[in-house]
């Protein structure tokens, strides 16, 4: 599971605009790392759950976005959606998955009430 979370002001100290972070265990006395046993790791792999190798895997991984630190410059399809979530715009040269589908509804969404009953009823 991922959560992504998109902040829109200043998190914390660091110039990157995408942060990744998974859920690790420390022993409040020892600090050790919890691990997954033996069998727990017979068990997944039994499973065909290969990706779990490690208790973090059994947890969710984040994401934040800090939008303010993005250029306006999309150097990858990433880049070009947190370009949309920044601009409310999606320039025609963009090409990620799914951007195509957001354009469209951000042009029905811009319509008047009555012109998106005459575009529901064209459709």
């Amino acid at each position: 599971m991922y959560l992504i979370n998109i902040v829109y002001f200043k998190l914390g100290e660091g110039g990157d605009y995408v942060y990744h972070g998974v859920t690790e265990f420390r022993g409040i006395h020892k600090n050790d790392v919890l691990q997954l046993t033996r069998e727990q790791k017979d068990f997944f792999a039994a499973e065909n759950r290969k990706n779990v190798k490690e208790v973090k895997d059994l947890f969710s991984e984040y994401f934040l976005i800090c939008v303010e630190n993005l250029s306006d410059v999309a150097l990858n399809s990433l880049d070009e959606w947190i370009y949309y979530i920044r601009n409310s715009v999606i320039p025609d040269s963009f090409t990620a998955r799914g951007l195509k589908e957001a354009k469209e509804r951000l042009l029905y969404d811009a319509l008047s009430e009555e012109e998106k009953l005459d575009y529901d009823h064209t459709m």
